[in-house]
């Protein structure tokens, strides 16, 4: 047994029973196969089954890397189906998926995928057999009512009469006293009618009461005509309630993930205790951390049997809630108070992502109050776009903002439009897609400039700058940082104007301006005491202004700015002390050429001390490894610089080979990281070349 597996699954019902030899072929198809399905009518209990089989693998540990449950409900859009499997794993979605799995046995139970079978099948054939296949060592079990095509399945039946009585009677409730005899022909016949449908027996069981628990059953048998036997007790639980519960189970279908005790307070108000309480009691419903949540197995149901007749109380709860929540999510973003923001996403994301479902839909159709549903799409894709860059996240981000493009180009938006085009492009340029990201970038910043929409000039002005920059079109750049700089200071978004500013010192450095260069490599460093920037960028201005205090002949400040960079990097984690290691290569060429390297020695000194200083650290034992590693690069680097000084004079007989073989040492132990052999030959081959 293995208890340490990771998983997301709930426990499995008290009541679960009578499945034993479905749960053993179930478990064999899931351990065998790579892909595989459950299929069965509503409240068949597909949900527990596949709940038990999961914990019974991961307890087996024939999934010792994670057993997941991932419940699609409503949502009909490939890149959900992607995006979720994604966030759950926190994999790198710029690394290619099987690289990122290397080779981790995980079991994902794709449950509730009703619809986006019925809508997408061949978006869910290439998710699991392209884009999330590839490899054994990743099994899916797919579960909905039909199945699909060329999938090895398991049909789930009715419980047998045996069971069924068992089932019946363990959910009696506790004030009844008496227990149904084993020959009572009376219960035998009502049972019969529930057909083996475990939920329906459960919803039944709660219905009865001593002393006449028979009469009870009858009753509910009774209420509805419909053969279904979850359409009778739905009609038991509804009866005499008028319209309020039809009303409040729209709500609640608008809500998969549960709707909070508030959402519903503020719609009904006090007229919603008794459905509610009448709701819990039929087993229709379960509250819990103050939610409300329809049962997973009558959310088809819901949709099919009150859908024709409440499709506008669907409609209005959705819009309710994306109105109200993702406005608020918005004003958050657009105020720079993004994690606030994210966490509700994160929170509600079911309900969000079913409610945006329905919405494209709609649009899809060419339905009913288009603008209203290309309004909650542009809304959502403005806030969607933070959540999946935050969360690395960036193809799925596209495929969505692809989706907010048809809504705004429907609607007629120039300027949502010019949002979305933004949004795509810095989505290109994280999928390292630079052509098409500078395509859709300069077609934003047009459209910007046209509506006079600071913001948006900012935003498209900085990427197109970041993507000349890495493309060496340094005069593209500076011209696009120079104009952006006053727009991104004045801005909430004061990171990317400290990203900008650090850019745009670094050109002036490359163009030999140390004065220029110091002084707004200086202006960055003051941004970033304000704002949580990447540790890359805080480094590389860093060893800039060590690089420019040189020229300038502040010999003093370029070291305290080195021992800064490296106290920083190592004090971070030592992959990114390791990535910082190149920057001292590059600090190490400048003295070796400041001055004909008169204070290369005062340089090499500095970085000895901070060695022993490193040293000395007690890192948390989980990194021990590699902080020894990191600090055994850094010494050998130390080192070897020290032992490159006598160079700068005459060449003692075997220095020059004594270098470079640590310089050779050193690249094996950094895996090429470094390039250092490389580095050590191009600089004594142009002191050769200098005399």
């Amino acid at each position: 047994m293995n208890d340490n597996t990771p998983h997301n699954l709930l426990p499995v019902c008290r009541a679960f029973s009578g499945r034993e030899a479905d749960l053993d072929r179930l478990l064999g198809m899931v351990t065998a196969g790579r892909v595989c399905q459950l299929t069965g009518p509503a409240g068949i209990g597909k949900s527990e089954l596949v709940r038990a089989v999961g914990h019974r693998a991961r307890q087996g540990g024939a999934f010792p890397h994670g057993v997941f449950h991932i419940a699609m409900d409503d949502a009909g859009h490939p890149a959900t189906l992607i995006g979720d499997l994604v966030l759950l794993l926190r994999f790198d979605e710029t690394k290619d998926f099987n690289k990122s799995l290397g080779g981790r046995r995980i079991l994902v139970i794709w449950d509730q995928m009703d619809t986006l079978l019925a809508t997408r099948p061949e978006a869910v054939a290439e998710a699991l057999n392209i884009k999330l296949g590839g490899v054994d060592t990743l099994h899916h079990l797919v579960v909905s009512r039909s199945g699909m095509a060329d999938v090895p399945a398991m049909a789930l039946g009715p419980l047998d009469p045996a069971v069924t009585r068992a089932v019946f009677t363990a959910n009696l409730p506790q004030s009844v006293s008496a227990r149904p005899a084993d020959d009572d022909p009376a219960l035998a016949a009502a049972l019969d009618i529930l057909g083996g449908n475990p939920l329906a027996i459960q919803v039944a069981a709660g219905w009865c009461h001593p002393p006449n628990w028979t009469d009870d059953l009858e009753l509910a048998l009774q209420k509805r005509t419909e053969p279904d036997g979850l359409a009778r007790m739905l009609g038991v639980a509804l009866h005499g309630l008028g319209d309020e519960p039809m009303r409040l189970l729209a709500l609640l279908h608008a809500f998969p993930g549960g709707a909070t005790a508030e959402t519903v307070d503020s719609t009904f108000g006090s007229e919603s205790a008794e459905p509610l309480a009448r709701l819990r009691k039929a087993g229709l419903l379960a509250a819990s951390d103050q939610r409300h949540t329809l049962h997973p197995a009558l959310r088809r149901f819901v949709a099919e049997r009150l859908g024709p007749l409440r499709a506008d109380a669907f409609r209005e709860q959705a819009a309710v809630f994306l109105h109200q929540m993702l406005r608020e999510c918005r004003n958050q973003v657009d105020a720079g108070h993004v994690t606030p923001a994210m966490q509700f996403m994160l929170r509600e994301w079911p309900n969000l992502r079913a409610a945006f479902t329905w919405a494209v839909a709609r649009m899809e159709k060419a339905g009913v109050d288009l603008d209203e549903d290309c309004e909650l799409i542009l809304d959502y894709c403005f806030v969607l776009f933070h959540l999946f860059t935050n969360r690395f996240m960036f193809s799925e981000g596209l495929a969505w903002m692809e989706v907010g493009r048809a809504a705004a180009l429907e609607v007629g938006k120039p300027h949502e439009l010019a949002l979305i085009r933004d949004y795509i492009g810095i989505l290109d340029i994280y999928l390292h897609n630079d052509q098409a990201g500078q395509a859709e970038l300069e077609a934003a910043l047009a459209a910007f400039r046209g509506l006079g929409e600071q913001s948006g000039i900012a935003s498209a002005g900085y990427h197109l700058g970041l993507l000349a920059f890495r493309g060496g079109d340094l005069a593209t750049a500076q011209n696009l940082f120079e104009e952006v700089l006053p727009l991104l200071r004045g801005s909430s978004n004061r990171a990317f104007a400290a990203q900008a500013t650090t850019f745009l010192g670094q050109i002036h450095l490359g163009q030999g301006n140390a004065r220029l260069a110091h002084d707004t490599l200086s202006d960055a460093m003051a941004l970033y005491q304000e704002q949580t920037i990447s540790i890359e960028l805080r480094l590389n201005t860093l060893f800039g202004l060590a690089r420019a205090a040189l020229a300038l002949g502040d010999e003093e400040e370029s070291l305290d700015r080195v021992r800064e960079a490296v106290s920083v990097a190592f004090g971070v984690s030592p992959r990114v002390a390791t990535a910082a290691l190149p920057n001292i290569l590059q600090m190490a060429e400048a003295y070796l050429t400041h001055a004909g390297g008169g204070r290369f020695g005062a340089f090499t000194e500095s970085l000895t001390g901070l060695v022993e200083k490193l040293r000395g650290a007690n890192p948390h034992p989980e990194i021990a490894r590699e902080w020894a590693m990191t600090c055994h690069l850094m010494g050998k680097l130390s080192d070897l610089l020290t032992h490159m000084a006598p160079l700068l004079g005459a060449d003692p007989a075997g220095t020059a080979e004594r270098v470079g073989a640590e310089a050779r040492e050193l690249d094996a132990l950094s895996g090429g990281l470094l390039g250092v052999e490389r580095w050590v030959n191009d600089w004594l081959a142009r002191r050769a070349a200098a005399g």
